[in-house]
């Protein structure tokens, strides 16, 4: 079947809406089956009824398409209206999602109405209109696609109906002598997303003129307002993740206090003097909402909601504990995860919206401990490799229109596809990307300097946001040699290394063995401070971080009791400590060190501060975050589910595991890991002397179990024990 792009022939030279109808004939029993695609975002409609949204966010490479089953229940006999509201961004920002030169849709599907069947497929035939009315503002260039909208209700301007032509690129098709169009279509390689059940706000404050409502929750969501104004009079939403103190600089409080402003994006709609609904085109991350309107308007409560908006993650690991403080942070986590999982991971919902390569692999890996659905975490690397440079670089950020490089980003990526493939047993994957990874760590070889070490670059170094470090750069670090982009080459080497073993490219995995053993001589020779007994931040200019100590043992750079005696300096010392986006990696030195008991609950105070301000999200960090709610703050996941309930991979897929559970965690805990083969379940009692301990693995996985005081044994299937408290080290 050819599919064929259309597009109006009359575009606005501004970002707008544009809706294209198509009506069928058919009855309650019809199955119609869509492919739909299109230029930038659409929302599919049957008979005014909501169906679906996409396409899944696209890049320069592959367009992508959904395939829909149009619900029964939406159907009637007779005429059926097909309708395609179709936003195309024209203001490009920096983050946006790839587009393409025009407005279209694109439609190829069947209707089967017994024996009667027949094609749909987009055509100049087509109705379309211009929704003049409806503005769509990009209020910040560093937003990426929640384009707040303005509704004028001008008369007789709502809508225009335009010609319909096709469009002058034709995508999808694939010549047999290798010249492809410029945008090969791809199906839609995770689930569709779709609102959650209707919640209600809380209405909070109440004035002649303004609404203040609360969802409860910070959330993505799709809110919808109703109200009724005089003709000509505007009513504005704005959204917030919370209140603000105002002045030059906003300061945060408690997030569950209605204690300053309500200051943020807004949708803003001019009043037609009829009762009004509003919806977004896109959904908004919001946990507060400031409604304000003309005097005498008519807005209730009562008839404010929200439907929650996010990736539908299949919750099958989880932990439930007799300590209520260890199960809000699991619950924050994971409503962390949620509101940055939609059609990509991404860093903050309210803000970027970007898909980061170090931010990526941080959310896969806590993806990986709730689910066993590995799709999201499959086109998240893809996604990314797809972004490589003609010099090996990775963008940091991808899907994007403008390119990004951070370099260490492109190290962080190969860390997410060892990471990816020991989780899922992709081992596809591996044989696929690998080439992908070898570029990236040739680049860094090109840039080895006369001392072993990795050079400066001519891009962005970020490496944390350090108070005092200038873009999050360390001190005279963009220059010169940075000690970090050395030990994560090095990281990066050993964990490529493992791959290229397993798919049998052992010649590959010697080379970089081999230079991973001479950087790290070079660090240990250049970068190690004797005198201060710690690596310095860029070597020969001092400056000491808690971030050396902690890639310096991942690398293993330093191993053994050295690198306990190095984390111990590293909590003892007065140095520049690692913000959120760190932790999950102090916590893997802390593991890798054996130090993990002695330092892991210090960083736990961070999320116990958050806790106590009411938040109901992760911060980027703690102290008066720009952004309330951010992926790479979910750690608390990974932890609970790998270190207390202690079950962890110990072969590629899951098909052995090692169990070693912390029984100190809580006195009673049931717990569940997610793998390919099945859900592994742990149970245990342990108060009053005795211990009830059990142990379920699905059939596939074998394991061995540690726990304290015993030795390991080898399981499958079941374990139990029952009998006196084993010895813990508290």
């Amino acid at each position: 079947m050819d599919s064929v792009w259309i597009t109006p022939v009359d575009v606005l030279d501004r970002t707008a809406v544009y809706r294209f109808e198509k009506t069928v004939n058919a009855t309650k029993k019809a199955v119609i089956e869509l492919n739909i695609s299109a230029d930038t975002r659409y929302r599919f409609y049957v008979n005014g009824r909501y169906v679906c949204e996409g396409p899944c966010q696209s890049d320069h490479f592959f367009w992508r398409y959904e395939t829909v089953k149009v619900p029964a229940s939406l159907l009637k006999d007779g005429e059926n209206l097909l309708s395609f509201e179709v936003l195309y961004i024209k203001d490009e920002c920096f983050y946006t999602q790839v587009r393409k030169d025009k407005p279209a849709l694109l439609v190829f599907g069947t209707l089967e109405d017994g024996e009667r069947k027949e094609e749909i497929v987009t055509s100049p035939g087509w109705k379309c209109f211009v929704e003049r009315s409806r503005y769509c503002v990009n209020r910040f260039s560093y937003i990426s696609m929640p384009h707040t909208e303005e509704h004028t209700c001008e008369p007789d301007t709502q809508t225009e109906t335009v010609a319909c032509a096709a469009n002058n690129i034709k995508s999808g098709n694939r010549s047999p002598y290798g010249v492809d169009d410029k945008y090969i279509l791809e199906k839609r390689e995770i689930a569709l997303l779709k609102p959650g059940r209707p919640a209600a706000f809380t209405e909070l404050k109440r004035t002649d003129t303004s609404a203040e409502l609360d969802a409860g929750v910070y959330t993505t969501a799709y809110p919808k307002f109703v109200f009724r104004g005089k003709k000509g009079g505007k009513i504005r939403f704005t959204y917030a993740e919370c209140y603000c103190q105002g002045g030059k600089v906003r300061k945060k409080g408690r997030r569950d206090l209605p204690k300053g402003e309500i200051i943020g994006l807004y949708d803003e709609i001019t009043f037609d003097g009829r009762k009004q609904e509003f919806t977004p085109f896109y959904w908004r991350a919001f946990r507060y909402v400031k409604a304000e309107f003309p005097e005498g308007t008519e807005f209730e409560a009562k008839n404010q909601k929200y439907s929650p908006y996010f990736y539908p993650i299949e919750e099958k690991g989880y932990i439930k504990t007799s300590d209520n403080t260890k199960n809000k942070l699991w619950e924050v986590s994971l409503n962390t995860l949620r509101c940055c999982t939609h059609e990509s991971f991404v860093d903050c919902p309210y803000y970027e919206q970007c898909q980061y390569d170090m931010d990526s692999a941080l959310e896969m890996m806590f993806m990986f401990r709730v689910t066993n659905d590995y799709s999201m975490s499959r086109k998240a690397v893809y996604d990314l490799a797809r972004s490589q440079q003609p010099d090996g670089m990775l963008l940091a950020h991808y899907p994007a229109t403008k390119r990004q490089v951070i370099p260490t980003f492109s190290l962080y990526w190969i860390l997410m596809l060892r990471d990816y493939v020991t989780y899922s047993g992709d081992l596809s994957a591996a044989k696929e990307l690998m080439p992908v990874a070898d570029g990236v760590l040739n680049a860094f070889d090109l840039l080895i300097n006369e001392n072993g070490l990795v050079g400066a670059t001519k891009y962005w170094h970020y490496t944390d946001w350090v108070p005092g470090w200038e873009r999050g750069v360390p001190p005279h670090g963009s220059e010169n040699p940075l000690t970090l982009s050395s030990m994560i080459y090095s990281a990066a080497l050993e964990q490529a290394a493992s791959l290229a073993e397993e798919i049998g490219r052992t010649g590959l995995r010697e080379e970089y063995l081999k230079r991973r053993e001479a950087v790290n001589k070079a660090v240990n020779r250049y970068c190690y401070n004797k005198e201060k007994r710690f690596y310095e931040d860029v070597p020969g200019f001092g400056g000491y971080s808690e971030h050396t100590a902690v890639w310096a043992v991942l690398c293993g750079a330093v191993t053994g009791s050295a690198a306990e005696e190095l984390i111990d300096r590293s909590f003892a010392l007065d140095v520049n400590r690692a913000s959120f986006s760190f932790n999950f990696y102090t916590f893997r030195a802390l593991e890798k060190a054996g130090r993990y008991k002695q330092y892991a609950e210090r960083l736990f105070t961070g999320w116990y501060k958050m806790l106590k301000l009411g938040c109901t999200t992760w911060c980027e960090n703690p102290d008066d975050p720009r952004s309330e709610c951010h992926a790479w703050s979910a750690a608390p996941i990974y932890e609970y589910s790998a270190m207390f309930l202690g079950v962890k991979p110990a072969a590629t897929g899951f098909k052995e595991a090692v169990v070693t559970p912390d029984l100190t965690f809580a006195d009673r805990v049931d717990g569940a890991v997610p793998t390919p083969e099945g859900i592994i379940k742990i149970h245990w009692v342990n108060q009053k002397g005795r211990l009830e301990f059990s142990l379920k693995l699905p059939k596939g996985v074998n394991a061995r179990l540690k726990l304290p005081g015993k030795d390991s044994v080898p399981v499958s299937g079941e374990y139990r024990y029952s009998g006196n408290a084993l010895t813990c080290d508290k």
